[in-house]
């Protein structure tokens, strides 16, 4: 045989035998395979964590006492005050104080707007620098709260009106400061007059009058005097304002201390 021939036929015998062999090889998959794909590895996609629901804050409460803060429609009842008062409000009305002594209701279209019941209170005296005492020689029902305020020198008052509050006798009196009083208080825009303070030996809280017209509704109830106060705020429409209000206090009602 040629020596070229017998070069050819001798690589053409390695060349079978190589592929043979790798044919042979385990997880060969036939001629020219390559055996079996890998399997892919699926990473799964990370959770998306909910977010935290934001805290609600808490409504402001006044001079830091208890209260019911935003108010649904509807009845709703005293918690501290006494005697126990239930109401009906509309929508958007708040409480934000709520003590033995006293209880707020805010308006919701003007929040300077509002009603204020009162019980445990007597009526004032103030010397010259505003301090206050508990007027002596007069009582504390109705007639002497009505002589107190349409007599006081530093108010202008309007003719007492009578009316009925949850079933109970009452007398509403609206006033100003008067135009010919100059005495002034701590904090108060222009001259002002004490208008209530409490039972205490020692009164130990004051409201006063300045620059707002304000109406008081005497209740006698039974053991014991409730003043509701409506204020309007700088020069805003008191009969507007009673307007408003009128109804939440014509749904009043006491439950006196037995």
């Amino acid at each position: 045989m040629h020596p070229n021939i017998k070069v050819a036929a001798s690589i053409a015998a390695v060349i079978v035998i190589a592929v043979v062999g790798y044919n042979l090889l385990p997880g060969s998959s036939g001629i020219g395979g390559f055996g079996p794909a890998p399997t892919p590895v699926v990473t799964p996609a990370p959770t998306a964590s909910p977010s935290p629901s934001p805290t609600p804050t808490p409504f402001p409460c006044e001079q830091a006492t208890p209260c019911a803060g935003d108010l649904t429609a509807g009845h709703h009842r005293t918690s501290a005050f006494q005697p126990a008062v239930g109401y009906d409000v509309p929508v958007n009305w708040t409480n934000p104080r709520d003590k033995t002594n006293a209880y707020v209701l805010h308006a919701p279209s003007a929040p300077d707007h509002y009603i204020a019941l009162y019980s445990h209170v007597a009526i004032p005296a103030q010397d010259t620098s505003c301090k206050v005492t508990r007027k002596t020689g007069v009582g504390n029902g109705v007639a002497d709260w009505v002589n107190f305020l349409t007599k006081h020198p530093g108010l202008h008052a309007t003719t007492p009106q009578s009316l009925t509050v949850g079933g109970y006798p009452a007398v509403r009196v609206t006033f100003t400061v008067a135009a010919t009083w100059t005495q002034t208080c701590p904090n108060s825009v222009g001259p002002a007059v004490v208008d209530i303070t409490n039972d205490a030996t020692v009164p130990a809280y004051k409201e006063m009058v300045d620059d707002q017209t304000t109406s008081l509704t005497i209740v006698g109830v039974p053991g014991q005097t409730v003043l509701i106060e409506v204020q309007t705020g700088g020069s805003a429409d008191q009969d507007a304002v009673w307007n408003m209000v009128k109804p939440v206090i014509d749904t009043m009602t006491f439950t006196p201390a037995s």
